[in-house]
């Protein structure tokens, strides 16, 4: 479905008529999400996730703003802060045998229909939010529909070996000069570590806390402020409102629902109906 969506341009159209005001609440939303993630993370583990936190804020600011420093150092300084302190780190990575793939005979019933579609309406949102994220990061723009049929193929060939669906995600790789080799190169590896079985060992050296300092950095200081603005600025009747309400709902529901809430109050509003 979203490989079919993008193909046909779909999620551009979404985008330009949602405006700007609406994407960049909707984006704005997401900061909050990812900063509440980060403060919910400390609150699991509180040495890792402030260890983590604290490192990614001085990283940061001492190191030029470059998020690559800053999701790597304080990742290994906070798994090695829960190596010195004996904390038991569980991986959530099952163990498995590399290069075992079985193919899962697809079935289909209003269940799956159901989830199919509720999962196509998050990734609408998620593709436009995080696509544009990215991008902003890379000082560039995003093709939301290129990313939109390479991430439903994903999905697609994922599902059929048992996999989870392969959305897309805010990549610290377009903070490098060469965003895009980085992260060829950073699939690679990635490839590399699970076709050798590497994974679930790796996991037991990483407290899942230990990104708490990045989401932090990522959703508090590098989205929401820019974008919150954005949202704000609107020349248009109600469109502080709309940008308001779009921030609220995405954080509290998600960006799709977001997006969809800010959508149709913007047209209340070009309709001339007042609140």
């Amino acid at each position: 479905l979203m490989a079919v969506l993008g193909a046909f341009g779909l999620l551009s159209v979404i985008s330009n008529f949602a405006g700007q005001v609406v994407l960049s609440g909707m984006m704005a939303g997401v900061g909050l999400v990812l900063a509440k993630l980060s403060i919910d993370m400390v609150k699991e583990n509180k040495l890792v996730g402030a260890v983590s936190i604290v490192t990614a804020i001085i990283v940061y600011f001492l190191m030029g703003k470059n998020l690559v420093y800053t999701i790597v150092i304080s990742l290994v300084v906070s798994s090695i802060a829960a190596k010195v302190a004996h904390q038991e780190i569980t991986s959530m990575i099952p163990g498995e045998k590399p290069f075992k793939l079985t193919l899962s005979k697809p079935i289909f019933n209003i269940s799956v229909l159901r989830g199919a579609l509720v999962l196509a309406c998050l990734t609408i949102g998620a593709n436009i939010a995080f696509g544009n994220i990215t991008g902003g990061i890379a000082g560039t723009t995003q093709n939301v529909d290129h990313l939109t049929i390479y991430s439903g193929l994903a999905d697609s060939i994922s599902s059929l070996f048992g996999g989870a669906p392969v959305e897309a995600i805010i990549s610290a790789t377009a903070s490098a000069p060469h965003a895009v080799t980085s992260g060829v190169i950073m699939m690679v590896i990635m490839a590399a570590i699970l076709f050798t079985g590497l994974l679930p060992k790796i996991g037991r050296f990483v407290p899942s806390q230990s990104i708490a300092g990045f989401l932090l950095i990522l959703g508090a200081v590098v989205t929401f402020p820019g974008d919150a603005v954005t949202a704000f600025s609107g020349t248009n009747p109600g469109d502080s409102l709309v940008g308001g309400v779009t921030i609220a709902v995405t954080a509290f529901v998600d960006p799709f629902v977001g997006m969809v809430c800010g959508i149709l109050l913007k047209l209340l509003f070009a309709a001339g109906i007042g609140i």
